[in-house]
């Protein structure tokens, strides 16, 4: 199975979602932690992260949702 179809699988949506959850997450707070006057940029870069992850995991629980519905 080629990686464009893997990536239209709903749960395979939620995992990524859920990667870039974790991913946002550590890296604010890594970045926080190491340097002090990085505030703006740390804040765009996690805020963007954390609009993808939500946006995945919407996107696959949607999808999840029809998919099921189809099914029964």
């Amino acid at each position: 199975m080629n990686m464009r179809k893997r990536l239209k699988q709903p749960e395979m949506q939620i995992r990524a979602g859920l990667l870039a959850l974790g991913f946002a997450s550590v890296f604010k707070w890594f970045v926080e932690s190491r340097f002090a006057d990085s505030s703006d940029w740390t804040d765009g870069f996690s805020g963007f992260f954390y609009g993808i992850a939500i946006g995945l995991m919407l996107l696959g629980v949607w999808r999840q949702g029809r998919r099921d519905r189809r099914d029964s």
